[in-house]
């Protein structure tokens, strides 16, 4: 079963912990959720939500699990150069995770997940970003429009073909 995620940001905002953070940066913004299915066949997620503070060009994450709230503040953004952190605006998500994994699952029938990598982030659009790390040694990713349920984009390639070319 995987935990709604608009259900853990309910938590998430009503924590003390939450409250405690936003006190000191009011202009920081939702800006991706992530998570990693360990086993897809439990599917127990548990969110890592990241709000982006422009004041300081970092980022803040809280990790969710249940009424678990732990806190990771201040973090170095990876990201190319010149490239602007958006707003992440949970209520054009329509599409619920659990209809875009099936979305994929129904389309790729033969790659079956050992694990499942989601992030949930606005470029240019809202989208849900799915790898599949498979049992016949593939990873497939998948970008799903997170309002209309539109494939926008997918890539499957076998794991060796990540393989360092340097010895």
């Amino acid at each position: 079963m995987i935990n709604n995620l608009k259900e853990s940001l309910k938590i998430l905002e009503s924590s003390k912990e939450f409250k405690t953070w936003q006190k000191d940066d009011q202009k920081a913004f939702l800006s991706n959720c992530f998570a990693i299915i360990e086993n897809p066949r439990v599917g127990v997620v548990n969110w890592e939500i990241d709000y982006y503070s422009p004041k300081k060009d970092k980022i803040t994450s809280f990790l969710v699990n249940k009424n678990k709230i732990t806190v990771k503040e201040d973090q170095d953004i990876l990201r190319q150069k010149n490239y602007n952190i958006e707003e992440l605006d949970i209520s054009k998500v329509k599409i619920k995770l659990n209809d875009a994994i099936k979305k994929i699952k129904k389309k790729y029938s033969d790659e079956t997940p050992e694990k499942i990598i989601i992030i949930l982030q606005k470029l240019d659009i809202t989208n849900w970003n799915i790898t599949f790390i498979t049992q016949r040694f593939n990873i497939l990713n998948v970008k799903i429009d997170s309002e209309s349920g539109k494939i926008i984009s997918e890539d499957l390639k076998p794991v060796i073909s990540f393989q360092s070319k340097n010895p």
